[in-house]
């Protein structure tokens, strides 16, 4: 392997770190394909335009000269120092799988306009999205998976202890015996909790909702989800093979990558844990609903008043498990019905002249369909042939774009997937690095630059095989 014969050339040439030279910071994690390992920091992008390949250049505490690495040969950089943010008031999804997160500036027919989390003001084509969320203030208590900074009993990102908690790829891995995972988070009284899941050979975890109560009696709620009860997806065999074998597996297929996160099983949670009111709904469909007082013992007191939660964990056993697109919202406490249907399929079929309009739903809940727009960040004009309204922002949650379909063509050919600590995942190829600032051609962004402390780890992606010439 070419990282093989740079590191045995390295050691013969005498570049070792000696010791009497100044430290170079090497918080960054660089994993390479053939399992090697070391602590450096990325410098410098080289492209080789005559054969298409990028060359990597890294320092590193333990050489003292710079250390080039073809990109075809590496699997991820981490930075695991690089905290984790909250998400934007705005994030959209983009058909090809990517999200961003900004802050809202406004919307026509054609075109959202918004502030990346990292500056920059970007138009993007609605033809190339397939939804716009609205986190409205203090209603996102927590999102994402691809950070574990904040969470306790999780292992960092190297060295990995197969039997305990660590990340893979943006989800959190949990590998036998299991352990407990958890995060201190303000939970209100009505929440809504969701997750993507994997298990193997079967699902068995728990779920605590932890709340704020000094006495020891009633201190969480649990959830004890077996595959047999809920009929939970198990991971596909081969998949599972590998993580038995690895932690951190290298995923050389992009198409075998879609195909293992198609096959999660989404877990949501509504918990009204004032009334004692739960509902789990396993992919859309309500599996158990149960009834439970949990309201605190203590009396209120002038200092602090009690409020419902102060923590979330989960508890793994026995098999594997994968967790990703984990995210803990408010809830309005009222039996959620359809509310996790596509807003296409809560609505009755629309008339032949707004077939192609966008559904907006409230934040009540109510659904709308018809044109969008919005000159300014504060209201939004909706039209259809049978109202025009105008309602302020903070009463929309979502934008769910139904028109034709776009000729998107798959990112595949794309070198990396970039894992923002906003949340935001953007897949593209890295041209440059200056500064500290990469410079990133994005599938769906194009040019954008991005300081490195906005980044949580770059997943090499597998090269597309050459198309033969006939």
């Amino acid at each position: 392997m070419i990282s093989h014969f740079i590191f045995t050339v390295l050691a013969l040439s005498g570049v070792l770190f000696a010791g009497e030279q100044s430290p170079i910071p090497a918080d960054d994690i660089i994993l390479f394909k053939n399992g090697a390992t070391i602590p450096a920091n990325p410098i410098n992008i080289d492209q080789q335009p005559a054969n298409g390949s990028i060359t990597l250049t890294f320092q590193s505490t333990y050489f003292n000269q710079p250390l080039p690495v073809v990109a075809s040969d590496l699997k991820e950089i981490i930075y695991p120092s690089h905290k984790k943010q909250m998400e934007g008031p705005c994030v959209v999804w983009f058909a090809t799988g990517e999200t961003l997160s900004g802050q809202f500036e406004s919307l026509n027919t054609d075109y959202i306009n918004l502030t990346a989390s990292w500056g920059e003001h970007l138009s993007i084509p609605l033809r190339s999205l397939r939804s716009i969320v609205f986190n409205q203030q203090g209603q996102l208590i927590y999102a994402g998976t691809e950070n574990p900074s904040g969470w306790t009993g999780i292992q960092g990102s190297y060295p990995v202890n197969s039997q305990a908690w660590s990340t893979f790829r943006g989800s959190f891995l949990s590998t036998p015996p299991g352990g407990t995972i958890s995060y201190p988070m303000a939970l209100s009284d009505s929440i809504h909790v969701s997750l993507s899941l994997q298990g193997r050979p079967y699902v068995r975890f728990l779920m605590h909702l932890w709340k704020d109560d000094s006495s020891t009696a009633n201190a969480c709620v649990d959830f004890h989800f077996l595959h047999d009860i809920f009929q939970l997806t198990e991971i596909v065999d081969d998949m599972a093979d590998t993580l038995a074998n690895d932690p951190t597996p290298q995923t050389d297929s992009v198409s075998q990558e879609s195909e293992v996160q198609s096959q999660s099983t989404r877990i949501d949670l509504f918990a009204n844990r004032q009334q004692g009111l739960y509902y789990v709904y396993i992919d859309g469909q309500l599996a158990k609903q149960c009834t439970r007082e949990v309201a605190p013992d203590r009396p209120p007191t002038s200092q602090a008043q009690p409020q419902f939660g102060s923590g979330f964990s989960l508890e793994s056993f026995d098999s594997i498990l994968l967790i990703s697109h984990l995210r803990v919202t408010q809830w309005n406490g009222q039996f959620p019905g359809k509310q996790l249907l596509e807003p296409a399929k809560q609505l009755p079929p629309s008339r032949q002249q707004s077939f192609d309009f966008p559904i907006v739903q409230l934040t009540n809940g109510d659904l709308l369909r018809g044109s969008v727009s919005s000159p300014d960040a504060a209201n939004f004009h909706i039209q259809s042939h049978l109202y025009k309204l105008v309602l302020p922002q903070r009463k929309i949650s979502q934008i769910s774009l139904v028109s034709a379909e776009a000729d998107i063509a798959s990112p595949d050919a794309t070198l990396a997937q970039f894992y923002l600590t906003d949340g935001s995942i953007l897949i593209g190829t890295p041209l440059s690095l200056n500064e500290n600032t990469w410079q990133i051609s994005s599938y769906s962004l194009g040019l954008v630059h991005i300081h490195d402390t906005m980044i949580s780890r770059i997943i090499f992606r597998a090269p597309s095989p050459p198309v033969s010439q006939s």
